[in-house]
């Protein structure tokens, strides 16, 4: 690994969060409590509960969202 950036974020329903791109990243996630969905285009969404870690690989951009249909304020995706 050339780099880290570490972010503890706590959310109130209903939230979205959208990651743009990066290039040659590895990007993961771990719930510790609570749940939501992990979007990638192109893939199915899946839902991460308490205890899971996500890697979201090769840069990929993607929502992390507490249901399905909650857009990202300020943001288009």
């Amino acid at each position: 690994m050339s780099g880290v950036f570490y972010s503890r974020s706590e959310f109130i329903a209903p939230w979205a969060l959208a990651l743009p791109p990066f290039k040659d990243c590895m990007m993961s996630h771990v719930v510790t409590v609570g749940q939501c969905w992990l979007e990638v285009e192109g893939a199915d969404a899946h839902l991460l509960r308490p205890g899971d870690l996500a890697l979201v690989p090769h840069g990929a951009g993607h929502r992390l969202v507490s249901e399905a249909g909650v857009p990202v304020e300020g943001m288009s995706v």
